[in-house]
């Protein structure tokens, strides 16, 4: 029975999706958002529902998939689909940054630290991964460092450091164009930890970004704030609610087509 309830919730989940797809192509006048959410569902329908999507690592449920087609709340395994995009987009543009993305344990781990900083100086093994991304971006191996902050779960925002200009740049898709204000625990981990590896206080500069009406897309608007901060032709800055949906669609068909 409990396998039976887990595959009749599948189905559901995927119906759910289907069943937006089909309102979005009925409804909005936007032609390619028409023809993207149709390819959408032509992906979805050659998809085992009940697998595991391989393409990124860790794996994850092809469930997770179908939060792309509908209202729901991108989550952390979501976002290591729009770095692993990213980061493949970065390579086929030849872009020359020198530019590492990493995903939200990123921060979170900048946090555990400031919250433990004595055994952030000892405990190599939990803490040197973090040592050695700091000794990259001193060196200049890194130029920049690319992230999204995801503080109490509530709002997805970007977030890059950038040693050599000692800069920490920020954006937030419901203030765009203004000084947004970072989660005041994080904003003193990470100036605690720059400062830690490089002995000088890093200032904030603003980071061109979308603006949000709606309350589930912050996670595409910040990392498509990533995107045109690095490829600003390729990727224009999302303006729209129906912009944000397209995006979504591009990054179910990007996993479909990898996991293909």
């Amino acid at each position: 029975w409990k396998e039976l309830a887990a595959i009749r919730s599948r189905q559901n989940t995927w119906r759910q999706s289907l069943a937006s797809l089909f309102t979005t192509a009925s409804t909005v006048k936007d032609a390619d958002l028409v023809e993207i959410a149709h390819q959408a569902e032509s992906a979805i329908s050659e998809l085992e529902w009940g697998g595991r999507v391989q393409v990124v690592f860790p794996s994850t449920e092809t469930a997770i998939l179908a939060s792309y087609c509908t209202k729901e709340w991108l989550s952390d395994n979501h976002m290591v689909h729009y770095i692993s995009w990213l980061t493949e987009e970065l390579c086929q543009n030849l872009c020359t940054e020198k530019v590492v993305f990493c995903d939200s344990f990123f921060l979170e781990l900048v946090c555990r630290a400031y919250n433990a900083r004595e055994e952030y100086l000892t405990d190599i093994k939990l803490y040197g991964w973090l040592h050695q991304a700091a000794q990259k971006l001193v060196t200049g191996e890194n130029a920049e460092l690319a992230t999204f902050a995801n503080p109490g779960g509530v709002h997805w925002t970007p977030v890059v450091l950038n040693f050599m200009k000692k800069s920490i740049t920020y954006a937030d898709s419901f203030a765009p164009g203004q000084r947004a204000e970072m989660e005041p625990r994080l904003k003193e981990a990470l100036e605690w930890w720059t400062f830690l590896h490089t002995g000088e206080e890093f200032t904030y500069e603003e980071m061109a970004i979308g603006s949000q009406d709606d309350s589930w897309n912050c996670a595409i608007f910040a990392g498509n704030a990533l995107a045109h901060r690095y490829l600003p032709v390729q990727n224009p800055l999302i303006r729209s609610r129906d912009g944000a949906t397209k995006q979504r669609l591009e990054l179910l068909l990007w996993v479909v087509r990898k996991e293909n």
